[in-house]
């Protein structure tokens, strides 16, 4: 699993960088194999004008399974990393139980196709 993170027009330091990549390691640990790539993105969108002003993108893209771009907004900087990482294993987790779920267990769940009524 790769990790690419940018943060332009803010000054993080390696403290802010290694809470990505730990909360990133932990929150993905169990289908690191079945990531290509994750982009975490953070940025100040008012500048120095203070309030709820900080985005972090985070956008994943995995093997057979397409990519998931989660986007969490928030003052804090940490605090809003935790909550977009947590979204983001979410959304991960359930992309992945829904490409590798073999099909008979889709339909005893009732997960088809519309039924043909002829």
């Amino acid at each position: 699993m790769q990790l690419d993170l940018q943060a332009p027009g803010l000054a993080i330091g390696t403290g802010i960088r290694e809470h990505v990549a730990r909360r990133l390691n932990s929150a993905l640990s169990r289908c690191s194999n079945r990531i290509r790539r994750v982009s975490v993105r953070l940025r100040d969108i008012n500048g120095p004008r203070g309030g709820i002003d900080k985005r972090c993108s985070i956008k994943v893209e995995m093997e057979n399974a397409g990519a998931i771009t989660i986007e969490e907004n928030g003052s804090e900087l940490r605090s809003l990393i935790n909550r977009a990482m947590e979204r983001t294993a979410r959304n991960v987790f359930k992309r992945l139980d829904r490409v590798t779920r073999p099909v008979r267990l889709r339909k005893m769940r009732g997960e088809t196709e519309p039924l043909d009524l002829e």
